[in-house]
């Protein structure tokens, strides 16, 4: 929020702001979003989580003070994508930091009025060339114009918040201890490798040779009997209103279309706009001139019939928009580096202009298409205002006709039975359908419905003959009545014989995988070669990349990790397994190994530990920041939601 001010904070951990932002995709916990029927939140709250309040304010700055450092790491621009990303990064940076204040005013920490006035002393901007502070009036103006405050009443209180911060900081980092042992093993899985080389036997390979007999199956059935349980479930009968139906049936007169248009005309305006396809040749690895040169050999096969788009595959390092041929889209002018945007826009449509040097490469740009800015014209955006209309309607109706058809079942209880009146509502509107479950478990996703929680709530709180309130599950509104509720319970054999059959059928051939790779072991063991080995049974040797504790194995299947282990605890020429695979046994050999070095430890100890510190204080502040969360139920004001669920983003 406070760029130029939090540069100069020492007591605030930069490393604390790089955890909170990767961790809000850690502990995006159940978060509700806030609606005029749901819980309401403080007045001007973009989001809160109980006491932790976000203005609306603070949700602009932070998202603006972000957007600034992403557009200077991608000059090329951000997609919709990244900015939903950064919008919901904002949000969620911004709570976190209210939670970590609560957590600090909590321990009973606090900022004195001589802490604040220190820690503005070391606030560059406040003092002129000379070291004399720059007045009142322009101290104000600094605050309100540049960094985007009311008051300096606003940006003092968020310095404090900045000293409480790294207070609770200090405490954090204090309590972090690293052993000896903990050193070691750091050094351990930085600097141990090995590689192995294996052949892997597929249990179809020995299932010509398998029968399993029913008394095998019943025996199956019975070691796990837990992989054959129901748990609760319930079959429900229910109404669905769909609003989308509904809302095709909505007719809007001309007039009325016009009318919206006329009244908003800023609502229907856009920024000229250009939209372009894109190479970037990058100096990561070279000088602009080498970017440069690079840029110009791909422009002239471009130039003599070479498709752009599969050059930019082939050949830009744009993350962004390599793997669609470099297509970028529309963009505005200033989304970009100057440059980039003055060359797009000089262009005719059709252009290969470039190579434009910016501060990251060279670019080649191609302009597609061309938008004039101002105001849309009506033809072009009476179709979207005809849907807005039509789906603000069809929604308020659906609505009131759902209370209407609460009250109609309710109203005839006495007379026939409930399926069959629900059924008989459905039949009067064409939006409205009749529908029943397959069963279904608390947890499960609903078949027609969806993942809604509020829809499998009502189900499990139903009784037999009674109906629900009604229940919005994104496609429309629901009544829901419960037509069976099963308990949970044990399957019988009889019910699952076909499952059961197929696992125990496959147990056993794993296991006689298993076994045939024993005996190349001990026939390795007592001097046969492994290659031998494998040829003996038809099998081929692949090898390893180099292992280091975490490297995956996927030939290995779910005994990757042990094997991984194994290896590197073992010398060279050791053998390992056979393990059990997913589909068969795996043999290995240790073919090379990078050991443990004393001495090297002993050079890397001070830097191990201080990296080690710092990976346990992150952890503490994750834990502080999900345990808070997990307390207070973050919620988001629906139009914040939007900013970072509605595919087409507006501004903020």
């Amino acid at each position: 929020m406070l760029k130029v001010l939090r540069t100069n904070l020492r007591s605030l951990s930069w490393v604390l702001w790089v955890v909170i932002a990767a961790f809000v995709g850690i502990v995006f916990l159940e978060v509700g979003i806030g609606t005029p029927g749901g819980p309401a939140g403080p007045g001007d709250a973009a989001a809160w989580a109980g006491d932790a309040v976000v203005t609306y304010q603070d949700y602009k700055r932070g998202y603006q003070n972000l957007e600034s450092y992403y557009r200077q790491m991608m000059p090329a621009g951000m997609d919709e994508n990244l900015t939903r990303q950064v919008r919901l990064q904002a949000i969620d940076q911004a709570l976190n930091r209210e939670l970590m204040l609560l957590e600090a005013r909590d321990l009973g920490l606090r900022v004195s009025d001589e802490e604040l006035r220190d820690q503005l002393r070391d606030v560059t901007w406040l003092w002129d060339d000379n070291g004399l502070y720059i007045g009142d009036e322009r101290y104000q103006q600094v605050v309100r114009y540049s960094l985007g405050y009311t008051s300096t009443e606003e940006f003092e209180d968020d310095v404090r918040g900045d000293i409480l911060v790294g207070k609770l900081n200090n405490i954090l980092e204090s309590s972090v201890n690293v052993t000896e042992g903990e050193v070691e093993q750091a050094y351990r899985n930085r600097v141990e490798r090995a590689t192995l080389r294996y052949f892997t036997l597929p249990q179809s390979q020995v299932a010509g040779e398998i029968e399993i007999s029913d008394d095998e199956v019943a025996a199956y059935y019975e070691a796990h009997q837990g992989n054959y349980s129901l748990p609760a479930q319930r079959i429900i009968n229910y109404l669905l209103l769909d609003v989308n139906r509904l809302r095709a049936q909505v007719e809007v007169p001309e007039d009325e279309i016009q009318a919206r248009y006329a009244a908003a005309p800023e609502e229907y305006s856009q920024e000229e706009q250009v939209r372009a396809r894109l190479i970037l040749i990058g100096t990561d690895e070279r000088s602009q001139d080498e970017a440069v040169a690079e840029a110009e050999r791909i422009k002239a096969r471009i130039e003599g019939g070479a498709d752009f788009g599969e050059m930019a595959r082939q050949f830009s390092e744009d993350a962004v928009t390599r793997n669609r041929g470099g297509e970028k889209g529309y963009f505005p002018r200033g989304r970009n580096a100057q440059a980039f945007d003055e060359a797009a826009f000089n262009a005719q449509v059709g252009d290969l202009v470039g190579p434009v040097s910016t501060g990251v490469g060279a670019y080649l740009i191609e302009v597609q298409d061309r938008r004039e800015g101002g105001l849309q014209p009506f033809e072009q955006v009476a179709p979207r205002i005809r849907i807005g209309i039509a789906t603000e309607r069809a929604k308020t109706q659906a609505e009131e006709e759902i209370g209407t058809l609460l009250a109609r079942i309710n109203e005839d209880a006495a007379g026939s039975p409930l399926a069959e009146r629900m059924r008989a509502l459905a039949e009067e509107k064409d939006y409205v359908t009749f529908n029943t479950t397959q069963p279904f478990g608390r947890n499960d996703v609903v078949a027609g419905i969806g993942v809604a929680e509020e829809f499998r709530s009502a189900a499990f709180g139903l009784e037999q003959g009674a109906v629900s309130e009604p229940v919005n599950v994104g496609r429309g509104w629901t009544i829901l009545a419960l037509e069976e509720a099963r308990e949970p319970r044990q399957q019988e054999l009889s019910e699952v014989q076909s499952q059961v059959r197929s696992a125990a059928l496959q147990e056993k051939q794993q296991q006689a995988a298993t076994q045939r790779l024993a005996q190349a072991r001990e026939e390795i063991i007592s001097g046969k070669d492994f290659e031998a080995a494998a040829q003996e049974l038809g099998l081929a040797v692949q090898e390893s990349a180099e292992l280091s504790a975490g490297s995956s194995l996927p030939a290995f299947g779910g005994a990757a990790v042990s094997a991984v282990s194994d290896a590197l605890e073992s010398q060279e020429s050791d053998l390992l397994g056979p393990y059990q695979a997913a589909q068969g046994a795996v043999l290995a050999q240790v073919v090379e190994r990078k050991v443990f070095d004393p001495q090297e430890l002993e050079e890397q100890a001070e830097e191990l530990e201080r990296t080690l510190e710092n990976q346990k204080y992150q952890q503490l502040v994750s834990s502080l920041i999900a345990q808070r969360r997990a307390e207070t139920n973050p919620q988001y004001a629906k139009d914040v939601a939007a900013d970072f669920t509605d595919p087409a983003l507006g501004e903020i």
